[in-house]
C-alpha cells in the first residue's frame, strides 16, 4: 500500500481543503477514491479536478515521487454525524469494489470564541461531527477491514488537540479525543491486520477558517490573529500519506508545531503563558472589533 496504487479509499470531508487534497493525491497515486461530503457540489468539484489532472497526465507516472498511475475520484454524499449515512456509503463501496483498503476520517467543523460566548448547541455539533463522526467511521470501517484481514485507517486530528489551544475549546476537545481514540484503536486493530495513523497538522490553508462561526468578535479581526503563513493542503496531504504508508502511529507537523508540542510537554509554565497570551489577544481583538 506504499504507493496506494489500486487502493480503494474513502475520504470524508473530501469536498474541500485538506480532504480534497487527500483525494487528489490518492487519485494521482492510482487509487479509486470516494470523495464523501455533505457538501455535494464540493465533492463533485473534487472529482472534476481529479479528472482534469488525469487529462493533463500530471503528476501521474512520476517515479521520483512514487506516483504510478492516475486513479479515479467519485463524489458521494455523506453526513458523518449520521452513522447510518456512513454505513450506507461503506455498503456501496463494498458492492462496487468488493473491499475497503483505506478509510480517511477527515470531516470537521469548528466554532471560535471564548467558551462562555458559544451556544452549547454549537459546541455539541462540533463534538458530534469531529469526534463521534470519526468514531463511527473508525468503528464501521474496522468491522469491514477485519473481515478482509487488512486495511488502513487514517484519522485527521489537529495540533490543537495536543496543545489545548484556547478560544477553540470544543474543537480542541474533539481533536484530543480523536487522537486518544486513534491510539487506542491502533492497539486493537493490529489483531485484525489493520493499521491506524492519526495526523496532527498545524494551520493548513483550507476553507474552514472562512466557514467557521466566530462568536464575540468580527471574523476579519479573528483572521488577523491567525499565523500569516498556512501550509499548502497538497503538501500536508503528502506528509500524511507518507507517514501512513510507513505505518506511523502519529504524525505531527510542521516543525514549528512539533517544537511547540515539546515545549508544552517539558516546560508547562511556558505553555500556560502562551495560552494566556492567546486569550489576551482574542479579548483585545474583540474589543477592537
Amino acid at each position: 500500500m506504499v504507493s496506494f496504487s489500486k487502493t480503494i479509499a474513502v475520504v470524508t470531508g473530501g469536498g474541500s481543503g485538506l480532504g480534497r487534497a487527500l483525494c487528489l493525491e490518492l487519485s494521482a497515486r492510482g487509487a479509486v477514491v470516494y470523495a464523501a461530503d455533505i457538501d455535494e457540489p464540493g465533492a463533485a468539484e473534487t472529482a472534476r479536478l481529479a479528472s482534469d489532472e488525469r487529462a493533463a497526465d500530471a503528476p501521474c507516472g512520476d517515479a521520483a515521487t512514487g506516483f504510478v498511475s492516475c486513479g479515479d475520484v467519485r463524489a458521494v454524499p455523506l453526513d458523518v454525524s449520521d452513522p447510518s449515512s456512513i454505513r450506507a456509503l461503506l455498503d456501496r463501496v463494498a458492492a462496487e469494489q468488493g473491499r475497503l483498503d483505506l478509510m480517511v476520517n477527515n470531516a470537521a467543523v469548528n466554532v471560535i470564541g471564548l467558551t462562555a460566548d458559544i451556544p452549547l448547541e454549537r459546541a455539541q455539533e462540533v463534538l458530534r461531527v469531529n469526534l463521534l463522526g470519526g468514531m463511527a467511521g473508525c468503528t464501521l470501517a474496522l468491522a469491514r477491514m477485519a473481515e478482509q484481514g487488512t486495511g488502513l485507517i487514517v484519522n485527521v486530528a489537529s495540533a490543537a488537540g495536543l496543545l489545548a489551544y484556547p478560544t477553540t475549546a470544543a474543537y480542541t476537545a474533539s481533536k484530543a479525543g480523536l487522537i486518544a481514540l486513534s491510539r487506542s484503536l491502533r492497539a486493537e486493530a493490529r489483531h485484525h491486520g489493520v493499521r491506524v495513523t492519526v495526523a496532527c497538522p498545524g494551520v493548513v490553508d483550507t476553507p474552514i477558517y472562512g466557514r467557521q462561526a466566530v462568536h464575540g468578535m468580527d471574523r476579519a479581526a479573528y483572521r488577523r490573529l491567525l499565523p500569516s503563513r498556512a501550509m499548502d493542503p497538497r503538501r500536508a496531504a503528502r506528509i500524511i500519506l507518507s507517514a501512513a504508508a510507513r505505518g506511523r502511529e502519529i504524525v505531527v507537523f510542521p516543525l514549528t508545531v512539533r517544537l511547540a508540542c515539546l515545549l508544552a510537554r517539558y516546560v508547562p509554565p511556558a505553555a500556560r503563558l502562551i495560552r494566556a497570551r492567546a486569550v489576551r489577544g482574542f479579548r483585545a481583538a474583540r474589543r477592537d472589533g
